[in-house]
């Protein structure tokens, strides 16, 4: 960065970016929103990638003279609107500025002397999400401050531009006061200007990250079962292998499962607690023996589905034995296991590092790609769980659970996002047509024996899966 120094620390339990700036001050908007993050429980990945979104942007505008500077709403507006298509094609806007030098535009200098690096495709979605996301904090809290302000300095603040709001004196308030409420003015301008925020260039196509499976209309988004076992087996570690196991066997998210904690595992009845401060999975109705175990925190059981819960289990008790490093100063299951990292938390090992290995292990074990020609993500292993829940779990009535149940079991605020998951599985399909052609041919299916079908079918992949791994 050419504007700020940035550096990391812990703040709530997370590691979090700070932005100095040129004064040797802190940089107030940037703090309101990495609090604001973490605050609503964002996992750490979310934390990392949103401020480096963030403090990039505001990089951007610092050396284009709108942050901290006196600027007009349309001098903010240019290079707000100017900043996603430079990063789409900083490469391009690079090159130009050392072939033309003097002559190359305001944003090719400004790409080359910030030497901004390009933005991925893959990227676009979460720079848009977390830069409108700061500038509507920003915009609320400038209110605030102007009313603040207002009160302390007896001048007329509200609705003023920029520029105007420069020109005011405010000789009640601090140094410090003063340049947050400015840079707060710039920011909340944006937002009037640009309610629903800056979008995504015209003609710019939408794109799905790998991490979540499959495209609109290939019908498949959950990990192939009959891969299952190759993956487990092919793991690098036995980290990874209990990771992608709890992944598969209680349908957590990514961030759940990695920052799981050692108080979240009851070993003795290989039971597995997630933090649910929403009450998403009516972590309320625990009996107070958990309550009272787990310090007042809001947790809420798993359900562990078989084979998987033993295989976890097992997974753990070897990543216990010979990769975990007890001296952590922390308590989180998971850790970075790779030399001189010092067993540091998982989940401060980028999201790149993860992709990639579990991509790693999907080619090793030749897994076909999704008819929209994507990988498979660790995000599929979720789908697995929910597509199993549904359509694939033996009961004394049938298979599958409610709609509302797995939507309780997978903390899904909307039951809406849990209707994906409802679909007519391969294997049960196969079996219906099965049993419908004993009973054509042969008239001696009882409709019964239908049950006993399915089931036979579910424990010969059960099977399967066992002999597989162990």
């Amino acid at each position: 960065m050419k504007n700020f120094t940035r550096i990391t620390t812990e703040r709530h339990g997370y590691l979090v970016a700070r932005l100095i700036d040129e004064e040797g001050g802190f940089l107030a908007p940037f703090d309101a929103f990495m609090d604001s993050l973490t605050s609503k429980g964002y996992s750490q990945c979310t934390v990392n990638r949103y401020g480096f979104a963030v403090a990039n942007f505001l990089d951007f505008l610092t050396k284009a003279g709108v942050f901290g500077q006196a600027a007009s709403q349309k001098e903010i507006l240019e290079v707000v609107d100017q900043y996603i298509p430079i990063r789409l094609n900083a490469e391009e806007h690079i090159k130009t500025a050392r072939r033309k030098g003097c002559n190359a535009s305001r944003w090719d200098k400004l790409a080359h002397a910030l030497q901004i690096g390009q933005l991925s495709k893959a990227s676009l979605p979460n720079t848009l999400a977390a830069i409108n996301s700061f500038l509507r904090l920003s915009e609320a809290n400038h209110h605030l401050a102007v009313e603040e302000a207002q009160y302390r300095s007896g001048e007329v603040l509200a609705n003023l531009s920029p520029n105007q709001l420069f020109q005011v004196s405010l000789r009640d308030l601090s140094n410090w006061e003063q340049k947050a409420l400015m840079r707060s003015s710039m920011l909340a301008a944006v937002v009037r200007l640009k309610p629903t925020g800056i979008k995504r260039p015209r003609g710019h196509i939408r794109y799905r990250s790998s991490g979540t499976t499959g495209a609109p209309g290939d019908g498949r988004l959950d990990f192939p079962m009959a891969y299952l076992p190759r993956l487990f087996q092919r793991a690098s570690n036995q980290r990874d292998r209990a990771y992608w196991l709890l992944l598969a066997a209680g349908g957590l998210r990514s961030h759940e499962a990695e920052q799981l904690r050692i108080p979240d595992i009851d070993f003795r009845n290989r039971l597995v607690f997630v933090e649910d401060p929403d009450d998403l999975r009516h972590s309320s109705q625990l009996p107070d023996r958990y309550k009272l175990r787990f310090k007042g925190r809001t947790v809420s059981q798993v359900f562990l589905m078989q084979p998987f819960r033993d295989l976890f289990f097992e997974a753990l008790e070897h990543y216990w034995k010979f990769e975990y490093d007890p001296r952590a100063e922390h308590d989180f299951v998971f850790q970075d296991i790779r030399r001189g990292y010092d067993g540091r938390p998982f989940y401060c090992v980028s999201d790149q590092a993860k992709v990639k290995a579990f991509s790693k292990t999907c080619d090793a074990i030749e897994l076909p790609r999704t008819a929209a020609g994507r990988r498979y993500g660790r995000h599929s292993l979720r789908h697995f769980y929910g597509v199993f829940m549904l359509n694939y779990l033996p009961l004394p009535d049938g298979f599958g659970l409610r709609i509302d149940e797995v939507q309780r079991l997978m903390g899904h605020k909307d039951q809406k996002t849990t209707l994906q998951y409802a679909r007519e599985d391969k294997l049960i399909l196969e079996s219906k047509l099965s049993f419908a052609d004993d009973a054509i041919l042969s008239q001696a299916v009882s409709p019964d024996d239908l049950p006993k079908l399915i089931a036979d079918r579910y424990e010969h992949e059960a099977r399967l899966i066992r002999s597989a791994i162990k």
